[in-house]
């Protein structure tokens, strides 16, 4: 297959490629001589020195601001979920990522943020930049192109950005393609270790892997992966193949929410081992009033709710963050600034009682005789 430096390939040759690097059902004995495709090749003796040497800080690929400084927020070499409902932005939200792990901007923030007059909007810091392939299972080169672009120009990013991202950024437009990465039997594609050859070859020993986005569940996970456990669990276990690939990336899969939603991970559509596999999952819900409403801030831009519902390595986010789908940028999403977001008293969006009418006082009060006062007026 061709490696980084060969010309392009078109889809037509991609999908060429899979049937003839790809066996459909190889022997075992012979799958098993790949050391990758063996499990048992990984037992090894333990080392003492693993119990007298302290391990190195864990890596990890976006920080949080903490009470003292930054903190781990989205562990390197992982697989995480980002859940939501439709018409939330978690498209455009993975195209933001991509471009901020590519260039080291901060996620979620917008070009100027904090230095121009409007506090707030502090996205979060990347840790480990590098390359990032963003794989759209439902998206075409017009829309997966239309995602980056406004992406970029919320971000603001300078011409050596954009350099940068073209250079680390490889996308996969792979709407309408069969990108399915575990059979009805529960067995890892062919597609799946064509998918980890063509990313291996496509890596850089000076320029490693950092993310790998995957978009969504429905389409890589196969069929019956979100109904069936066993099956969600193979699902997650073929994308933590993936952050074997050189560098050690984080794999963020995209996912569908039930209809209804619902509360923290129990809103995550499907098979509960889809979140008992993942080792972070996060949420983007609409910000609603009591009564239902769609908040949207004073320029008529929608507000969506982020938070991180589980997390095996560290803690969760404080509270919720309010994020600005600006209209301006066609989505494109950005932290809120200070004000932008609802307070508690615009949430709760319900009629208030009338007032009760004020009783004069001094001179003008209106003084009453007891002896006016009729029985059935009386308290």
């Amino acid at each position: 297959m061709p490696g980084p430096d060969d010309a392009p390939v078109s889809w037509a040759d991609f999908d060429k490629a899979l049937d003839d690097e790809a066996p459909a059902a190889p022997p075992v004995a012979e799958a098993l001589d790949d050391e990758r495709l063996n499990p048992w090749a990984r037992l090894v003796p333990l080392a003492a020195a693993a119990l007298t040497t302290k391990p190195e800080p864990r890596r990890w690929l976006l920080m949080r601001q903490g009470q003292n400084g930054d903190v781990g927020l989205f562990p390197a070499g992982k697989v995480g979920i980002l859940s939501a409902p439709g018409g939330t932005g978690k498209t455009m939200t993975l195209a933001g990522l991509a471009l901020a792990v590519a260039t080291g901007r901060p996620w979620l923030q917008a070009g100027g943020a904090g230095d121009n007059g409007k506090p707030g909007g502090r996205g979060f810091p990347v840790a480990s930049p590098g390359r990032v392939a963003l794989l759209l299972g439902e998206e075409d080169a017009d829309d997966i192109g239309s995602r980056l672009y406004y992406s970029a120009r919320l971000m603001e990013l300078r011409p050596h950005e954009v350099e940068l991202a073209a250079r680390r950024v490889i996308v996969g437009p792979l709407a309408g393609e069969d990108v399915s990465l575990v059979t009805e039997n529960g067995e890892l594609s062919a597609r799946a270790a064509a998918l980890y050859a063509r990313l291996e070859a496509m890596s850089d020993e000076s320029d490693p892997w950092a993310l790998i986005l995957v978009d969504p569940l429905s389409r890589f996970g196969g069929i019956g992966a979100e109904a069936d456990n066993a099956l969600a669990t193979r699902a997650i276990q073929a994308l933590e193949r993936l952050t074997r690939l050189p560098g050690r990336p984080a794999v963020l899969m995209a996912h569908h929410e039930r209809k209804g939603g619902g509360e923290g991970a129990e809103a995550v559509r499907g098979a509960s081992a889809i979140v008992d596999g993942a080792r972070w999952v996060a949420r983007l819900s609409p910000v609603k009033t009591r009564t239902g409403k769609r908040w949207t801030t004073k320029n008529g831009d929608r507000c969506v709710s982020f938070e991180v519902v589980k997390t095996n390595y560290g803690p969760p986010l404080d509270e919720p963050l309010v994020l600005v789908l600006n209209g301006e940028r066609h989505g494109a999403l950005r932290v809120a600034f200070d004000g932008e977001g609802p307070t508690a008293d615009d949430l709760n969006d319900e009629p208030k009682p009338p007032a009760r009418p004020s009783t004069p006082k001094g001179d003008k009060a209106k003084k009453t005789d007891p002896a006016d006062v009729s029985p059935a007026g009386m308290i």
